[in-house]
């Protein structure tokens, strides 16, 4: 029996879905639809099963938001589309593959620049940005202008607040 894997997504700029499904994809996306309050949308499908959905999972890894759910992130969807294109599961370029879904982190991986060469230019350790990848750490104003420079108003301060419980007791 043929099986499918369907990229779905909620909105025209919401979360994607990437799943698996042995019945006809159209059939999928009702049951979808049912459980999702916002309109959905079939991006595509290609032939698969669910071994090779965990492939696109692990691959997407750092893009995920909840379950089966990812951002809709241009790699993302850069990635649905190269998929549906060749039929085959998407593969990064491993050193520039993204470990962490933080928006500077995926950013220094987009423009493939070191995070060594991006600490020496801020004037901070590379041990610093990688706190900020975990969100260990909080950010200062001047580095966070240095930052907002480096990459011309692309990564701002906001996308440094996080919740820290630990600071907040």
């Amino acid at each position: 029996m043929t099986s499918y894997i369907y990229f779905v997504q909620a909105r025209d700029d919401g979360p994607i879905k990437i799943g698996t499904t042995r019945s006809h994809p159209k059939k999928r996306l009702s049951h979808i639809q049912t459980g999702c309050p916002w309109p959905i949308t079939l991006l595509g499908v290609i032939e698969g099963d669910v071994f090779r959905e965990k492939e696109f999972h692990a691959t997407l890894a750092p893009y995920r938001t909840n379950g089966e759910w990812f951002s809709p992130h241009a790699i993302v969807k850069d990635a649905i589309a190269q998929a549906i294109e060749t039929g085959k599961t998407p593969i990064f370029d491993m050193p520039w593959a993204p470990r962490y879904s933080h928006p500077l982190h995926l950013w220094l991986c987009k423009n493939r620049i070191r995070a060594i060469e991006f600490a020496a230019r801020i004037g901070v350790t590379t041990s610093l940005i990688t706190s900020w990848y975990r969100e260990d750490a909080w950010i200062g104003k001047e580095v966070a202008q240095a930052i907002y420079r480096e990459t011309n108003g692309e990564i701002t301060p906001n996308d440094f607040l996080f919740y820290m419980p630990e600071a907040a007791q």
